[in-house]
């Protein structure tokens, strides 16, 4: 895993599920990464 978007494509095969329930929480992750 070398980008927040190579982790983000990884965790939504293992849990497609937390994207439907909570793409607020993945969105602050990926804004929190670029900083």
């Amino acid at each position: 895993v070398r980008t927040p978007y190579e982790a983000l494509e990884y965790w939504y095969n293992l849990k497609p599920d937390l994207f439907i329930r909570k793409p607020d929480m993945f969105r602050s992750v990926v804004f929190e990464s670029r900083e």
